[in-house]
């Protein structure tokens, strides 16, 4: 089945759901997971052209990767966390590539009428050969998870 899967975090209310399901699917299936969070503040997109010191934001992200990374592993996840910085969907490609998983999950957003109110679901991206902006590993297809 699957034994890497990538979960690009936002640090949102809708990252619980993805990390319930796959949180379920790495346990039936055995996958070990890569969380990712991108932080793509004024600092996070100019630390290393800047050489800038880590913003408060980049650090609370680290503090929030590491608590979710915490939750997995109580679970007996095999879990890794990793803080990028940039463009996300750059970062997110490069970062598939490199760690070579066979999955990616994201939250996927319907929109609704009351944009206070989003309506998230888990969506999961299997890479493909076609290399997409939403493919980086190897090969697959996007499918809700819901």
């Amino acid at each position: 089945m699957y034994s890497h899967i990538l979960i690009p975090l936002e640090n949102s209310p809708a990252d619980d759901t993805v990390l319930q399901h796959v949180g379920k699917l790495a346990q039936k299936s055995g996958a070990r997971v890569s969380l990712m969070h991108v932080a793509d503040g004024y600092v996070a997109r100019n630390y290393d052209q800047l050489k800038l010191a880590p913003s408060q934001e980049m650090l609370e992200d680290l503090e929030y990767l590491k608590k979710r990374q915490s939750e997995l592993q109580n679970l007996n996840i095999v879990t890794a966390a990793h803080l990028a910085w940039g463009e996300p969907a750059d970062e997110i490609i490069r970062f598939a590539e490199e760690i070579q998983c066979d999955l990616i999950a994201t939250e996927y957003r319907t929109p609704t009428p009351d944009p206070q109110t989003p309506n998230s679901e888990p969506r999961t991206v299997r890479p493909s050969g076609s290399r997409t902006s939403t493919s980086g590993c190897s090969q697959g297809s996007v499918i809700n998870a819901g």
